[in-house]
């Protein structure tokens, strides 16, 4: 059916078919239509098929292959695919040179550990060290502790001793002083000044012999150590006798025991 415009009057054109012809016509085109159809579909089943084999499939092994051996080369021509590979070649190097530096930083850290420990032992052995001579040096202080207390109560004692031994020779000095008064007073004092007077008119000889009496000496002590004999002896007591005003050997050692106890 059709629109005519006539005379400004618009009217219907229809075109009347028979039955047959308008089935007849309906059938090819469906026929058609279903072979048109159907190459569609092999053309698509071929396109898909072609495109599976030349692009699905490498990339399917290629991953199979990323998966089992990452480092060999892709066996597709795809620049994806490459520049893919590329990529994760280089993120797998990058990854191993990353590892490579965490193992040598790891070994830098276990050998700082390694020194670390064998400072910290030696240090542990040293702390021990100055802990057993901190010891010991506290055992040698607490004897040496005891020997001043030690010491000190010797010094008090010695002080005590010292304080009792001034006490007896002050009696001791104030009995010989009045023993030596009394003799002082029994003796002339010309005759002892005299005596004094006349030690230094002896000869050598005589001097050492003097010497010998008033070291408390006997008369064979005397003759032993000077090595003479009595009568020599005699000989020289008689020249002392007589240089120095006395009668006797007994005289004689009262004056050096009164010399001796008036120095």
């Amino acid at each position: 059916m059709q629109s005519l415009d006539i005379g400004g009057t618009e009217h219907q054109i229809a075109v009347l078919l028979p039955s047959e012809s308008y089935n007849a016509l309906l059938a090819q085109a469906r026929w058609r239509l279903a072979l048109l159809l159907s190459f569609l579909l092999v053309l698509s089943i071929g396109s898909c098929y072609f495109l599976s084999k030349k692009y699905v499939e490498p990339i399917i092994s290629d991953l199979q292959q990323l998966q089992s051996n990452p480092d060999a080369a892709p066996q597709s021509n795809l620049l994806e695919i490459n520049q893919f590979f590329d990529f994760l070649q280089s993120k797998s190097q990058q990854q191993e040179e990353k590892l490579r530096q965490l193992s040598k930083e790891r070994n830098a850290v276990q050998q700082q550990y390694g020194l670390a420990a064998t400072r910290l032992k030696d240090a542990q052995s040293r702390q021990q060290a100055i802990a057993e001579q901190y010891k010991a040096l506290e055992e040698q202080l607490h004897a040496l502790k005891r020997e001043m207390e030690q010491a000190r109560q010797q010094m008090e004692q010695a002080l005590q001793e010292k304080e009792q031994a001034q006490q007896q020779f002050n009696f001791a000095q104030t009995a010989l002083d009045k023993v030596v008064a009394k003799k002082l007073q029994i003796i002339d004092h010309d005759s002892y000044k005299m005596f004094i007077d006349s030690l230094s008119t002896l000869t050598t000889k005589e001097k050492e012999i003097f010497d010998l009496y008033t070291q408390g000496l006997s008369t064979k002590d005397i003759i032993a150590q000077q090595q003479i004999s009595e009568n020599t002896l005699k000989y020289h007591n008689k020249n002392i006798y007589s240089k120095l005003g006395v009668k006797s050997r007994k005289e004689l050692l009262q004056y050096i025991e009164l010399m001796r106890n008036t120095r």
